[in-house]
């Protein structure tokens, strides 16, 4: 049921849920980067190993699809002019 939920939303350039990554320094292991999650109705942190969850409501939202490719491109275009 998830499954076709999540689908239905990717198609549809919709999300339920997103992961916040600390990529400040590297890390060989996900679980060392991951400050927190959400995803439909949890919010999930890590602190020091230790989990901590708490409920909220998602609706679904709008995909972010560029991530920081665009805005860097865009950055490093107007720099180049000199704006």
């Amino acid at each position: 049921m998830e499954r076709k939920l999540f689908k239905e939303l990717f198609l549809k350039k919709k999300a339920i849920g997103l992961m916040v990554l600390d990529a400040t320094e590297p890390n060989k292991n996900i679980a060392d980067a991951l400050l927190f999650f959400a995803l439909k109705n949890r919010f999930i942190t890590f602190e020091r190993a230790k989990r901590s969850e708490y409920p909220i409501e998602l609706s679904p939202f709008s995909m972010y699809q560029n991530n920081l490719k665009g805005d860097f491109d865009y950055a490093r275009k107007n720099i180049q002019k000199g704006l």
